[in-house]
């Protein structure tokens, strides 16, 4: 008897500590959709965190968590949350919608282009729980609210487009982008994904009249803009090309690349204080970019401004320790301030880091040899006529007798 009584005590007691965790679970919950309301999202997610903890079987906090991850920038998170969900509830087209969002931005190309097939294929029923701001992936900003359960099939297809042009099948990106643009053809965006896809099979005129139907559509479309001027480039057409570049800052000037492309294009052209200005710009924008550091060092170089130069490669290093084109600048910095030790370390590690670099065998050869080290400076003389360096006999002879 005292036996069943301590059973059935030990089954209450089982009972009410479970009782008292899907209370706890619904508190958390409740407060976790209050905060993400209040656009509070590190205190969402703690909140929906202990949800769980307290009940890992309420699904419905793994989609609002999932969506809290989104909104932090954890896509890999966000998608792990929504295929937790989406397991339980297979038929939840805004979670399937959702979760090929998320796995794009995760760089998940493939498997979003067959989330995104999915949802085209799933019937769409109930109320919708979610909106979407619609942008463009390049860019551009904020045009409309949509909900999965609205008319965004062509929304839909560009997004699969543009997985296909992320993963390289340009040949199927356009036909998705075509069909997206017979669908709506008044979306901007459309014609500036198709116009890269088209640019990037080598089809050059195809690729400007996508980027001009996209500025005609909307003449603010400052990716567009910034494409034809990258593309006009590219087709020699210089002066136009910098005035698209200068329509692209003057309606978008917190955008960094296109700065940075102008700078790229007054290097080019010799206009050595310009594109120091628009790298000074462009890397204020954007303080990240290595290439950016770069070139500006190399801007510097050449308007003698060595130390600058050095600070510029300096920083490059710090974001990518094993950027081996920023440790051969370095040292073409230092051989010129005459710091010659300091260069062949730089050499030395941009060759480790990139084994078969010739010019950087050819300038340590000629660093050694002005430290006096024939045989070592002769051996890098021999390994860089080996990798296919070409102009170095004159130097071979000096530093081989």
């Amino acid at each position: 008897m005292k036996l069943s009584l301590c059973i059935a005590f030990s089954l209450l007691v089982e009972i009410l500590c479970a009782q008292d965790r899907k209370k706890s679970a619904v508190e958390h919950f409740d407060a976790g959709e209050l905060a993400y309301n209040a656009g509070k999202y590190d205190e969402a997610l703690n909140e929906f965190n202990l949800c769980l903890s307290a009940d890992a079987g309420y699904y419905e906090a793994y989609a609002s968590r999932a969506a809290t991850k989104e909104r932090l920038k954890d896509w890999p998170g966000a998608v792990t949350d929504y295929s937790i969900y989406i397991e339980k509830f297979p038929n939840q087209t805004e979670a399937v919608f959702s979760r090929g969002l998320a796995r794009y931005q995760a760089g998940q190309y493939e498997a979003a282009a067959d989330d995104f097939t999915e949802f085209l294929q799933m019937p769409t029923s109930g109320e919708t729980q979610s909106i979407f701001y619609r942008q463009s992936v390049f860019g551009g900003g904020t045009d409309q609210i949509v909900s999965a359960q609205g008319q965004i099939r062509d929304y839909v297809l560009n997004y699969i487009g543009l997985a296909q042009y992320k993963i390289k099948h340009l040949e199927k990106a356009i036909c998705y982008f075509d069909t997206a643009i017979t669908i709506n053809p008044n979306e901007a965006d459309y014609y500036a994904h198709r116009g890269l896809a088209k640019q990037d099979q080598g089809d050059l005129d195809g690729a400007e009249a996508d980027y001009r139907k996209a500025i005609s559509i909307n003449d603010d479309h400052v990716i567009a803009r910034y494409n034809l001027g990258v593309l006009l480039k590219k087709k020699n057409d210089d002066g136009a090309a910098e005035e698209q570049l200068n329509e692209a800052i003057e309606r978008n000037p917190d955008l960094s690349y296109p700065y940075l492309e102008r700078a790229y294009y007054r290097l080019a052209s010799g206009n050595l204080n310009g594109a120091l200005e628009d790298y000074d710009k462009g890397i204020s924008l954007n303080e990240n970019d290595i290439d950016s550091w770069v070139n500006r060092g190399l801007v510097k170089e050449k308007l003698n401004n060595l130390p600058g130069a050095y600070n510029d490669f300096t920083r490059a290093i710090k974001i990518k320790n094993d950027y081996e084109k920023a440790w051969f600048c370095r040292g073409n910095v230092l051989t010129k301030m005459n710091k010659l030790k300091e260069a062949e370390e730089d050499y030395s590690i941009a060759i480790l880091y990139y084994p078969e670099y010739a010019q950087a065998f050819t300038n340590r050869a000629i660093v050694r040899h002005r430290l006096g080290r024939l045989r070592e400076a002769c051996t890098d003389i021999e390994k860089a006529r080996t990798l296919g360096a070409t102009g170095i006999d004159n130097i071979r002879s000096k530093v081989c007798k």
